[in-house]
């Protein structure tokens, strides 16, 4: 007997990054804290782990969405110097929304800085449909939350030489 067999596996990705002036542990540690995400993501009301006190791959929790109810998530990837991820099974695609961040290029060396990429990953025989729904909510909505993630992990800004200046 012969059988055949078609992949409709197909893969739709995005992303934004921003430079920004933290350490990876910095941004590891507010990426952990799963009960303030939506500080820095406005397409959030709230998030949680199923079990509070212990965050490892594979735990679990609930994403409330602003505009698109709540999801299930899973925990895939903890790596303190540079990378957090989860994933949500949606229906047709699997969905992998990630963190990158590492200080320790030449380039982050040189500048005290980091580049903090937020993206996600659709794959499933319906992803091109969610890039036809979803790509420009995901884009700004990265795009709002690397502002955020800034913000909140190099602090308020203090420029001293209009402060000098102002004494003189």
């Amino acid at each position: 007997m012969l059988s055949s067999c078609v992949s409709l596996k197909s893969t739709w990705t995005a992303h934004q990054s921003i430079d920004i002036r933290a350490q990876a542990q910095d941004v590891f540690t507010l990426l952990c804290d799963v009960p303030s995400w939506p500080s820095w993501d406005e397409g959030l009301t709230a998030a949680y782990l199923q079990d509070p006190s212990s965050l490892e791959i594979g735990s679990t929790g609930t994403l409330v969405m602003r505009n698109y109810g709540s999801f299930q998530f899973t925990i895939t990837k903890l790596d303190p110097s540079g990378y957090f991820s989860y994933e949500t099974k949606l229906t047709g695609v699997t969905a992998v929304w990630y963190w990158k961040f590492d200080c320790s290029s030449a380039q982050s060396l040189k500048t005290g800085t980091l580049e903090l990429e937020i993206g996600v990953i659709f794959t499933g025989y319906l992803a091109p449909w969610y890039k036809f729904w979803f790509e420009k909510d995901c884009n700004e909505g990265f795009e709002k939350a690397c502002v955020n993630m800034k913000n909140l992990l190099e602090g308020p800004m203090i420029d001293l030489m209009k402060i000098k200046k102002s004494l003189l």
